[in-house]
């Protein structure tokens, strides 16, 4: 009995007029069918009331199918990018289009798939202005974002600022140290008799002068072009993550640094770097900006033609990935 009057109550709260208008309004196939299933109005009413909602829901459809595709690029900021690359993968959304949409990117056909695409630039150094457009029928809309690729300045500037915070480091950690052991000295001696102390204390105090005497003699004798090359190759190498071999080539190029064989050789065997860590920064890279295969990474990291890091390097960079 009470199914019975559950259905009795639904059916009659399915043929109120408010609810058939809202149906003709917003869902017009149920609309129509609930107009002549159900409502008590006449037969003109019901054909003046079924046109007006088939007219209302062809133009809503009509005008979603029709409507213009909306454009997302990802990773700008503020409508700017920024890269040192010579080219740039640009990637975004998409909504609302359909099988005939095509889309470009600074005239560069883009792909599209899934209500993604992407398309890669060349970039100039400085500002470059980037325009994603897309056609659905006779409709085009646009976005732009400016990528910023660094200029050679700016970059060398980057290198120096890094160069300079780690010299920082260095001497920060050097005179920590040197304070450290003077202090444990003192300990020490104040420990012992003063006799004995004031031979430990003086043996300290020569050693120690005789070790910086060593040190700036070392240093000293050290030619001023060795000198720039660890220099140029600490910047290639905690910098830009060069491989050992990359570094020594940059070095030596009549293209890039322009130093001799020895002074570059100095530079690669002074320097300090985490090679694998180099090699596992360029990977990811390849990998965010370029969406490349952990196989062609691979390839490229060991590439004579490419970042030449060591097989051990690269596997390393794979596994950490």
């Amino acid at each position: 009995m009470e199914s019975e009057k559950g259905i009795k109550a639904h059916k009659k709260w399915c043929t109120k007029n408010w609810f058939i208008i809202l149906m003709l309004l917003f869902v017009a196939p149920v609309g129509i069918f609930l107009t002549w299933k159900h409502s008590q109005w006449g037969k003109p009413l019901k054909v003046v009331a079924s046109i007006a909602s088939a007219i209302l829901f062809t133009y809503a459809l009509v005008a979603t199918l029709n409507a213009p595709p909306v454009i997302k690029i990802d990773n700008a900021k503020n409508s700017r990018i920024e890269t040192q690359d010579t080219s740039y993968k640009v990637t975004g959304t998409i909504t609302g289009a359909d099988g005939n949409t095509t889309m470009a990117v600074n005239d560069v056909p883009a792909l599209i798939n899934r209500g993604k695409y992407s398309a890669v630039v060349e970039l100039k150094e400085g500002d470059n202005t980037i325009i994603v457009s897309a056609k659905k029928k006779e409709k085009v809309v646009q976005e732009s974002v400016i990528i910023h690729r660094f200029t050679a300045a700016e970059i060398q500037a980057r290198k120096d600022a890094e160069a300079d915070k780690l010299r920082a480091e260095q001497e920060a950690a050097a005179k920590t140290k040197a304070e450290a052991d003077a202090s444990a000295a003192a300990k020490k001696s104040a420990d012992t008799d003063k006799a004995s102390g004031d031979a430990v204390a003086k043996a300290a105090a020569d050693k120690k002068a005789s070790d910086k005497a060593a040190a700036e003699a070392a240093v000293k004798n050290v030619p001023t072009e060795y000198k720039s090359a660890l220099s140029k190759a600490t910047s290639y190498a905690n910098t830009q993550h060069m491989s050992k071999q990359g570094v020594y080539d940059q070095l030596v190029s009549e293209y890039g640094e322009k130093f001799s064989a020895s002074a570059a050789q100095y530079g690669i065997d002074n320097v300090k770097a985490d090679w694998n860590a180099n090699a596992l920064a360029k990977a990811k890279s390849y990998q965010s900006q370029q969406s490349m295969s952990p196989a062609a990474i691979h390839d490229q990291l060991t590439s004579e033609y490419g970042e030449q890091f060591t097989q051990a390097e690269a596997d390393y960079a794979i596994q950490h990935l």
